[in-house]
């Protein structure tokens, strides 16, 4: 069976085939480190490091994340530096695979004056006093991505958020007085560190208007190349106690306050146990049922477990993780693809005796001494594995 990705883009389940064979390149939108990462942030990047790690089983995979430093929400006075090294401090927590690289937005701003000024040249962009706009009516297939139909706004409209002039209202900032537009900002990462057409984007759902669809508009108008990205992927929200997250409500949890609470393993194992493109609702009685489910795992003897055709079908974790419990088995996967380590067990004196003494027994090649030892761990309650780099213990 194919690798089969759900494209945003087309709405629909396509089998996956990269620009270049055998390489995949990816990006996925990094945080605006304006202060700690929440929750969210952990369902978002747990699932697309799994979706990763399998992908890594199959390609060679450059991954890229970004790092929004610059950003109208970001005070003169915050300590973005404090926050990224906090921000990737909890992703190695979280036990995520690094990136290849996290290009910042402080270091890229060459870069992005240069995109600008093509747009302006190619007549895609236009100076309103102190910004600069792309012209979202010469872009022709302007939400594509999205399916929003935007209706041509009155010229001369003026945005109070913004404080500048524009030709209507849904244009949008490429550069502002003393800053960069955040859309314009991936685009000129990605092009400098992926090249101007990658296989796959990806971020959570509430990205995909305006952030995505501008990215798309504008990296095309720029290049002449379509697609930008062949297959847009976007996560489902995450939501507190059946309320969905709002710093309005001050609802969110930072992840630094999260690991306090939780076991890592515990949370990857909550995040798996939901598809990534789904609704999914974080409450207490849901992670204790995760610990519970894990608890449970951890007792399972090592074991292969067929996941493939699960993992092939869009990632599909819930599916591939019944499998393994109904196999009641721990295979290679649990720790390779989930991230997820397997519990050390805490193994009685007697039992280490046996397993020494087993072992002599097979090195003098006793192979009734050893059956029988063996048969005598197991009624104390433990199997044992024969592997090249030894014996694997596992309670019953």
């Amino acid at each position: 069976m194919p690798l089969k990705i759900y494209n945003s883009l087309t709405r629909k389940k396509e089998v996956f085939k990269p620009l270049k064979k055998g390489f995949v390149k990816m990006y996925v939108c990094g945080p605006t480190v304006y202060g700690p990462s929440h929750i969210g942030h952990a369902r978002t990047y747990t699932g697309f490091d799994i979706i990763r790690r399998w992908l890594e089983t199959k390609y060679k995979v450059k991954f890229v994340m970004n790092i929004t430093d610059v950003h109208d929400d970001i005070k003169p006075t915050t300590d973005t530096k404090k926050f990224t090294k906090l921000f990737l401090s909890d992703m190695k927590a979280l036990g995520i695979k690094p990136a290849y690289i996290y290009p910042k937005v402080s270091q890229h701003i060459s870069e992005i004056k240069k995109l600008v000024k093509i747009l302006i040249k190619k007549g895609f962009a236009y100076k309103s006093k102190n910004a600069v706009y792309f012209n979202v009516s010469k872009f022709k297939n302007y939400g594509k991505l999205s399916k929003r139909k935007l209706e041509k706004a009155k010229t001369g409209t003026r945005i109070d958020s913004d404080k500048f002039e524009r030709n209507q209202a849904v244009d949008f900032a490429l550069w502002k007085s003393t800053r960069p537009g955040w859309h314009i900002e991936c685009s000129a990462m990605i092009m400098k560190h992926l090249g101007e057409q990658i296989d796959i984007h990806a971020g959570g759902n509430d990205l995909m208007f305006p952030h995505h669809e501008n990215e798309i508009a504008q990296s095309e108008a720029a290049t002449g190349k379509t697609p930008f990205v062949k297959y847009w992927m976007h996560s489902g929200m995450l939501y507190i106690n059946g309320t969905k997250m709002s710093k309005s409500l001050k609802n969110y949890i930072e992840i630094p306050d999260l690991l306090k609470k939780y076991n890592p393993r515990v949370i990857r194992f909550f995040i798996a146990s939901k598809h990534y493109r789904s609704q999914a609702n974080f409450t207490d009685n849901a992670m204790d049922q995760a610990r519970a489910g894990l608890a449970k795992l951890d007792n399972f003897s090592l074991g292969k477990v067929d996941i493939q055709a699960e993992l092939d079908d869009d990632f599909n974790t819930p599916k591939a993780l019944a499998k393994i419990f109904k196999a009641k088995k721990w295979p290679d996967e649990m720790e390779t693809i989930f991230g997820i380590k397997r519990k050390k067990i805490k193994i009685p004196e007697l039992i280490h005796e046996l397993i020494h003494e087993r072992e002599i027994a097979r090195k003098n090649k006793n192979f009734a001494k050893s059956d029988k030892i063996r048969i005598k761990i197991e009624k104390l309650g433990y199997l044992t594995k024969d592997t090249k780099t030894g014996p694997v213990l596992t309670k019953k």
